[in-house]
């Protein structure tokens, strides 16, 4: 092959520099190389260019199907509801995919009928599959569903105006999603929204449809053992326990547990790892108790 002067020059340049790095000296190359590409006046998008933007999406107009009390938000209306001026929006997004979802969306619906008396409160929902709207979330917001986020009243109209000349996304409050009971959502909205009410009353009004839940929940968790993967809790010793276990947890998870379900819990557990320790096809076991606990963390 025929190399130029210059290439070949450059090649044992190249290689006299690789030459002086110590294993950090090239960390500390890449990392000045890396340091130079974040603080540069470009911004990503214009380092790292998709091939392809994702086109804004909406659902048509629509109310709730399910639940009158929960507002129905598609990409076209995300504005004019969730940027009402005297309205806190709490504004919940999902996706069907996610199993997590399904079971939060039973909570979102407990709290959608808590505040159904509440003028100024709305508790609205998007599928995000169907809708996008392009730049609408800040950077503060995780991209993984669900999503669950306020709008504060009172705050909405300044935004606006800045946002018109920035270019910004509206200011949202997201929920740190540390527990996915309605009482802790509630009392979220209680601290942080813009729009007062009684805390007491509502949290009477949650423990009264929390019944209701637990039914919504309890059918959630039905429709997915009736998944091939899930067949393995209708095979074998034990699956009554499994089944009842699993039940509980999502109780505990998405609602306020009873002592007598903590109580339960320990019980069944108890037996669970009874079954394992007896039965003979240990490792058909281990799959279960593996799958199950996937479920549970899910």
């Amino acid at each position: 092959f025929f190399f130029s002067k210059e290439i070949i020059m450059r090649a044992f340049a190249w290689l006299s520099r690789l030459r002086k790095f110590s294993a950090f000296g090239l960390a500390g190359a890449m990392i000045a190389s890396v340091s130079r590409a974040t603080f540069t006046q470009k911004s990503f998008a214009e380092q790292f260019p998709l091939e392809e933007e994702i086109e804004e999406m909406s659902e048509p107009r629509h109310s709730h199907p399910a639940n009158p009390t929960l507002t129905r938000v598609v990409a076209d209306t995300l504005e004019e509801v969730c940027l009402a001026e005297s309205d806190d929006v709490l504004l919940y997004a999902y996706v069907e995919s996610c199993s997590k979802c399904k079971k939060l969306t039973t909570v979102i619906n407990q709290v959608a009928k808590v505040f159904d008396d509440e003028r100024h409160i709305v508790i609205a929902s998007m599928d995000g599959d169907k809708n996008y709207k392009n730049g609408f979330f800040s950077d503060d917001v995780d991209d993984d569903f669900p999503i669950v986020v306020l709008y504060r009243a009172g705050e909405k109209k300044e935004q606006e105006s800045s946002r018109l000349t920035s270019f910004s996304s509206p200011k949202a409050v997201v929920y740190p999603h540390s527990s996915a009971r309605a009482e802790e959502i509630i009392r979220f909205l209680h601290t942080e929204g813009g729009v007062k009410f009684d805390l007491e009353k509502a949290l009477q009004r949650s423990a009264e449809l929390r019944g209701e839940t637990r039914t919504e929940l309890k059918k959630v968790i039905d429709t997915g053992l009736l998944e091939n993967q899930s067949q393995i809790f209708q095979r074998g010793p034990c699956s009554g326990v499994l089944r009842e276990l699993l039940f509980l947890v999502a109780y505990q998870t998405y609602t306020t547990p009873t002592d007598k379900d903590n109580k339960r819990i320990e019980v069944l557990q108890a037996e669970r790892d009874k079954c394992f320790t007896q039965d003979r096809t240990y490792k058909y076991w281990e799959a279960i108790r593996n799958f199950s606990k996937s479920q549970l963390e899910d």
